[in-house]
């Protein structure tokens, strides 16, 4: 195949369970099997020919980072090894070819300096809830026979007591350490914790998804929202025969109205469709595609759409119809949208926009459909941009929409290197001021390229960025919530969900300067997770995004994705000086000199009733919220002597 990292999406990893595998690796391959949220790792390695192999803590069948094997039970290179994973309660084992490397309860202080290892590097042996992923590092590694067992609340396991891991050889140590040191100064500029797990967070906003689509819709894609008040407004196309978007003439927009406390949809409102007379327009016989949303004023929505005839005998025209907020009705007419570019102001229509293109050198063969408002509206310095594109000509430009949003302004084209063929793409204005795009490219790997500007006009060559790696042709995201980007790209990688490659991956990447980036979600989803749209509103980011059984598209969603409020900041407490929970002097001596803000218990479970702690009759400590890995945090109520 194609490579890159399998997961298994069908099921959860059962919190007690034991996994069987076959593994074989090529000379230096280094790669793993997860098995629980975050860097929890069965290390799969050529012990010999790979780097990692001169530390047993990172050796064949080691807890990667954490615990290495009592010996190395590795066959030779290019034979088939028998990897074994147990786990219940706190009790974890490694088997190798038929011999148990490790065995230990997570939970004993004498293990304290390797956990404190894992917890560095972003693991957590608490965590429950994973999914099992088989890691690709670039270098050829085969799996086969894989199967696991829920084990049952009867049946034991206990550690071995005489359990002992290989010593780490001095100079092992010594690179180990350097690399503990780096990662710790690191986290000192992070955005999320070291146990963030952007699987588990996506999992969890994926949960709470409700559809959006009508009963009868059997196609829907690309959808926009706005939020205002206590609804959502939601503009997607559909159609009533079949999935995808390829219905042609069938194809219609509709705006659906849902609350967002109750997460439910009070009204289906239709927007347009084919031929429909409107009180001062008959629309062409044609698809209405691509609807887009933007709010006018505190009783106005503005919807915005594109009517083409897909064989191209036509020009395409973009359309706008007003809707009222208060009535929950439409306007009787629409309007065309306005195209003004360097030759001047023109009904919105594929030939304006190509003519200005070709003025800048763009020489691909002009296409008289496929012009859409593409990227979401964004405002930036008391301006609102957008992307726009014509799709099957791939053309490509930054706009800004007029203030009277009935125009679209072309400010510059980015349509470089052509021969990728840039269709779609996102873009945002980075803190220096410079502009950036991300592009979907149709030819090549179809990995995401990046294009920037100084001022908007002039592009740059787009050219891939090694945060993005293995994208699929699909439509990016491009946001800024609260001082903080968020950018979002479909990844080509298979899931074995019996479709192959497919738009079922959807990462989201955050970051301050768009330079340095950290994952914060990953959705994984055999229904798909493509086209996505992110909205604030209120302290929250909100979002639609399109699904489909099997990568299609046949419904829009909406859900909440966080909420943007910046948390509380807590007051220092001072650091204890409990041995138990103190970091081990011989990896965290620069520790010493920091001021833990909250006090984290990981692994607790409460009760709702568990909020406060009580000392002397008096509470002194007060539960302000759970955290990511699943623990809960800590605060100083009052002070008690």
């Amino acid at each position: 195949g194609s490579g890159g990292p399998l997961t298994y999406v069908a099921k959860m990893v059962p919190d007690d369970f034991e996994v069987r595998f076959e593994w074989k690796v090529s000379k230096g391959c280094n790669s793993g099997v997860y098995y629980r949220p975050g860097q929890v790792e069965y290390q799969v390695l050529d012990n010999v020919s790979s780097p990692y192999g001169e530390n047993p803590r990172q050796a064949a069948a080691s807890l990667f980072f954490c615990m290495a094997p009592m010996k190395d039970a590795t066959r030779p290179l290019g034979e088939w090894q028998a990897g074994r994973i147990v786990c219940k309660g706190t009790v974890i084992q490694h088997w190798l070819n038929g011999v148990k490397v490790i065995d230990f309860d997570y939970t004993d202080p004498k293990w304290a300096e390797e956990m404190e290892l894992l917890r560095i590097r972003g693991g957590d042996l608490t965590g429950r809830g994973g999914k099992l992923w088989l890691q690709d590092h670039g270098a050829p590694v085969w799996f086969r026979k894989l199967r696991w067992r829920a084990i049952p609340a009867s049946e034991s396991l206990v550690p071995d007591a005489n359990f002992k891991p290989m010593s780490i050889p001095p100079t092992a140590l010594e690179k180990e350490q350097v690399r503990v040191r780096g990662m710790l100064e690191k986290a000192k500029s992070k955005l999320l914790p070291p146990s963030w797990d952007p699987k588990r967070a996506g999992d969890e906003v994926l949960s709470k998804m409700i559809k959006v689509s009508a009963p009868q819709v059997k196609g829907a894609h690309d959808a926009d929202l706005v939020l205002v008040g206590e609804r959502a407004f939601i503009v997607e196309h559909d159609n009533d025969i079949k999935p995808g978007h390829g219905a042609g003439k069938a194809q219609y927009c509709v705006l659906t109205v849902v609350n967002v406390k109750t997460m439910s949809v009070e009204r289906v409102v239709p927007m347009a469709k084919s031929a429909q007379a409107f009180a001062n327009e008959t629309l062409p016989a044609g698809a209405c595609f691509v609807p887009r949303i933007i709010q006018m004023n505190d009783t106005t929505l503005r919807c915005f759409f594109v009517c083409e005839d897909q064989s191209g005998k036509r020009q395409s025209q973009t359309w706008y119809r007003d809707f009222d907020i208060a009535s929950l009705t439409f306007a009787p007419d629409i309007h065309r949208v306005k195209l003004k570019t360097s030759d001047g102001t023109f009904d919105m229509q594929p030939q304006y926009f190509y003519a200005d293109a070709a003025k800048h050198g763009f020489k691909q063969p002009a296409k008289a459909f496929g012009l859409y408002l593409l990227d979401a509206f964004k405002v930036i310095d008391g301006k609102t941009y957008l992307a726009i594109n014509n799709f099957p000509g791939a053309q490509n430009a930054l706009a800004m929409l007029s203030e009277s949003r009935d125009t679209i302004e072309v400010i510059g084209h980015y349509n470089e290197p052509a021969e990728r063929r840039l269709t779609e793409s996102s873009v945002n204005r980075l803190p220096d001021g410079t502009w950036m795009a991300l592009c979907r490219t149709e030819s090549g790997d179809r990995n995401y390229v990046f294009t920037t500007s100084k001022d908007g006009k002039t592009w740059t060559q787009g050219e891939p960025r090694p945060f993005v790696s293995k994208g699929s042709n699909s439509k990016p995201t491009f946001d800024k919530f609260n001082g903080l980007y968020y950018l979002g790209w479909q990844e080509a990688t298979r899931i074995t969900d019996g479709h192959g490659v497919g738009r079922y991956i959807f990462n989201i990447e955050v970051s301050r300067d768009g330079v340095n980036w950290e994952r914060k979600y990953r959705f994984e989803s055999p229904n798909s997770f493509q086209y996505p749209t992110f909205r604030q509103h209120e302290g929250s980011i909100w979002f639609t995004v399109t699904q489909g059984t099997g990568g299609s598209t046949d419904r829009i969603m909406f859900g909440k994705l966080e909420s943007s409020k910046p948390a509380p900041q807590l007051q220092p407490n001072k650091p204890t000086n409990d041995a138990s929970t103190a970091p081990p002097p011989s990896l965290l001596p620069s520790l010493r000199k920091t001021k833990a803000r909250c006090m984290t218990f990981l692994g607790a479970r409460c009760s709702g009733s568990l909020r406060r702690f009580v000392l002397r009759g008096r509470p002194v400590l007060e539960m302000l919220g759970t955290l990511p890995n699943g623990g809960f945090a800590l605060g100083i109520r009052r002070r008690v002597l």
